[in-house]
């Protein structure tokens, strides 16, 4: 379980560095006058974004769910064969990561591109 969250964690900071400094170096590059404020919600609804643009191929696609262990399913509250886009859902801790990751991604970008 350890593994799990310091593998996540890894790469939730790899996420928000990369996307920062990509935006960042468009800005510099193409002399964008953009405000602090303005720059944050650009790359929140970049992070918004590029989490969910799956969504519609598992929709298409109609990816299902099946967990083999029983007890572990209805504590999740799962059903055999759940559509996948049922454990999709927005919710605060979404919106916190999200603005997290822009505020990182906002403060590596400015700082190499000052």
């Amino acid at each position: 379980m350890i593994v799990f969250i310091i593998t996540s964690a890894i790469i939730f900071l790899i996420d928000a560095v990369l996307v920062g400094i990509s935006f960042y170096a468009l800005k510099a590059r193409f002399k964008w006058d953009i405000s602090p404020k303005l720059c944050f919600l650009i790359l929140l609804l970049l992070f918004i974004l590029l989490e969910n643009s799956l969504l519609p191929i598992l929709y298409v696609a109609d990816v299902t769910i099946t967990v083999g262990n029983e007890s572990i399913a209805t504590r999740m509250g799962i059903m055999p064969n759940e559509p996948a886009v049922n454990l999709f859902q927005f919710g605060l801790g979404d919106w916190i990561l999200w603005c997290i990751e822009a505020l990182i991604g906002g403060y590596v970008g400015s700082k190499l591109f000052k």
